[in-house]
């Protein structure tokens, strides 16, 4: 119990210890998945023995010699130990049985009764540690095994032929891993047993030479891979390759590839471009020899499998606007898009003042343009930033067709948001229908409701609802009606095509969002909210957005539509004071505390001033 108890001590302090380390990774990280899913296609026999076939050909006699020695000691006053033997011989065959006939469930019902023969053995005291220990590896190999078969990680390949894919090759390696240690370190206590069964039941020279057969005819079947892999590898390099090196970026110094422009990225008419790696092969060592610290580094984000587009983050280690390398199944799609089209107008766009507010917004640090840059994007947009050396960025480097700039600090100007270019507004009678304290007020006449203030009888709103679906003010009364009773699904349902036929009618787009929010379908709930801010673009519009998108835990998103209701109007005061609950929850104390002061200033009796004032006390040091 005390080896135990030392064992359990460590194993959290290491836990607890790696968690502590990953804390700022994990502070502004999550993942893309959306719960768990059950498997409804299976592993067969016959595909798990390909992957791990030369493991289970030394972990599968190890266990079920085990388990097999562990019922002989527990029938041992019994007269006939074979019968275990008879037992597991008449399982497996049921097993294989099983499997031949129902391949969906054989693998899974062997790996189950594998699993539950295994867990038996921890009740043993007969068995020494070096045994217990690899037991223990085989059976964690086994259970996550079995785990694959039963469920999976929804991510965003759920609904398509792959949907298990990342759950299976993420822990399918795990599994690779451990039955690895387990055989190596199974393998001396397998030949054991072999030698003792031989040396009571079998003829010394049978048993053991077949058994190595068997193994190396296995290790034979495996190394085909590595050998047949490694020459197709080697006839797909580059035409100019370089002598065997250990240095995995020597193919730069001589690489040229030609592009094929169906992948996406290049200029209008173009169906294949030539990208010449050599001279980023150079740029990159004088990147790692000479900069320092993790300043952000602009390159081109085209597809990295094709076009090795992030070669300078990917070689460097220096962070750059955005990965296109997973990034948008890894983070929010919406988010990594915004970035993606940023990167693309950095460098195609001849527009500098465009140029420099994009520069400032992600806080660029160098620009970089080589093989893939030239290749890809047109001559105008890579020039403007030779026009804008010794003004707003500083050449560094030039050699080999490579071009890397220094950003000098930029004007405070470009710091701050750009007004978007939305539809006109509406005329100002559609933009006075809500008055919820974080929008234009209200004035709307509540339909629904009798001159004498007595409700209208619900079958009949409904029934004149269902003669005009799209009247705006029918609808906006039935669906307040539906609210009231709790009816939310049936109010988003009357609510959707009266929207959406009256698209100006933002009170209608606002009640649709907030009903959708109160039945728990957030994402429709945002795209909604969405429309109204782009259609018909004010402070209001996009504070709604970002009040909401706040308390639903979406930060970055919040802080995207709060920033755009101050670049629209930056008097307005409740984007402030969002934005103080929104860093106030990232724990960044500073600017929470400016804009809360910030929207005190604005409005000191306001809605939320008492809980402005009541965070501002709880930030003071």
């Amino acid at each position: 119990l005390l080896a135990m108890g030392r064992a359990v001590l460590v194993g959290l302090l290491v836990a607890e210890g790696g968690l502590a380390l990953y804390a700022p990774f994990f502070d502004s990280f999550y993942a893309m998945v959306g719960g768990i899913g059950v498997v409804n296609n299976f592993t067969t026999l016959r595909d798990y023995a390909i992957v791990y076939g030369v493991f289970l050909a030394v972990l599968l006699p190890l266990a079920l010699g085990a388990i097999i020695r562990s019922w002989q000691l527990a029938v041992g006053s019994w007269q006939f130990k074979q019968r275990p033997l008879l037992i597991v011989g008449v399982i497996s065959g049921l097993l294989i049985l099983t499997a031949f006939m129902l391949p969906d469930v054989g693998l899974r019902l062997a790996l189950a009764a594998l699993l539950l023969g295994l867990a038996i053995l921890f009740f043993q005291r007969r068995i020494g540690t070096p045994a217990w220990f690899t037991l223990l590896l085989v059976t964690t190999g086994v259970g996550v095994s079995l785990g694959m078969e039963i469920v999976y990680i929804r991510d965003h390949l759920a609904g398509g032929d792959w949907f298990r894919m990342n759950t299976v090759f993420k822990f399918g390696m795990q599994v690779w891993v451990v039955f690895a240690l387990a055989a190596a370190a199974g393998l001396p206590l397998v030949l054991q047993g072999v030698k003792r069964l031989m040396a009571r039941r079998i003829d010394p020279g049978v048993l053991q030479p077949a058994y190595g057969l068997v193994l190396v005819a296995l290790v034979a079947l495996a190394a085909i891979y590595p050998l047949v892999g490694t020459l197709s590898r080697v006839a797909n390099r580059f035409p100019d390759a370089p002598a065997p090196t250990l240095n995995g970026l020597a193919f730069m110094r001589n690489a040229t590839f030609d592009y094929n422009c169906d992948f996406g990225g290049c200029e209008p008419g173009q169906t294949n471009v030539l990208i010449d790696l050599r001279g980023d092969a150079a740029a990159i060592d004088w990147l790692n020899s000479n900069v320092r610290g993790t300043p952000v580094v602009l390159q081109s984000n085209l597809f990295f499998y094709r076009a090795y587009g992030i070669r300078v983050a990917a070689n460097t280690g220096l962070p750059t606007v955005v990965s296109a390398l997973h990034v948008n199944e890894q983070r929010d799609p919406f988010l990594a898009s915004v970035r993606d089209q940023d990167v693309e107008t950095l460098y195609r766009s001849s527009d500098r003042e465009q140029t420099l507010r994009l520069l400032a917004k992600y806080k660029v640090n160098y620009v970089y343009v080589g093989g893939v840059e030239r290749a890809v994007y047109n001559q105008a947009g890579l020039d403007k930033f030779a026009a804008m050396n010794g003004i707003y960025m500083d050449e560094i480097y030039n050699r080999d067709d490579v071009q890397i700039y220094r950003v000098r600090p930029l004007p405070a100007m470009y710091s701050a948001p750009e007004r978007v270019a939305f539809a006109p507004d509406p005329p100002p009678a559609l933009l006075n229908w809500q008055d919820d304290g974080q929008t234009e007020p209200l004035t709307r006449p509540r339909p629904g409701v009798r001159p004498d203030n007595q409700p209208a009888d619900l079958t009949e709103l409904e029934a004149a609802v269902a003669q005009e679906p799209t009247n705006g003010p029918l609808v906006f009364g039935l669906a307040e009606r539906y609210r009231n009773l709790s009816r939310f699904d049936d109010a988003a349902r009357v609510l959707a095509p009266a929207a959406r036929a009256n698209p100006s009618d933002i009170g209608l787009f606002h009640l649709w969002g907030d009903i959708l929010t109160q039945a728990g379908r957030l994402d429709e709930a945002e795209q909604v909210y969405t429309t109204v801010a782009r259609n018909n673009p004010s402070a209001g519009n996009w504070n709604k957005l970002g009040a909401a998108l706040l308390t639903w835990g979406e930060l970055d998103k919040a802080e995207l539509a709060l920033t755009q209701a101050l670049a629209l109007d930056g008097t307005a005061p409740e984007p402030y004071f969002h934005l103080g609950q929104l860093y106030q929850q990232r724990g960044d104390n500073d600017n929470a505390v400016k804009n809360l002061e910030t929207y005190l200033q604005l409005a000191p009796e306001g809605q939320f001033s008492p809980d402005a004032r009541e965070l501002l006390q709880q930030l003071q040091p």
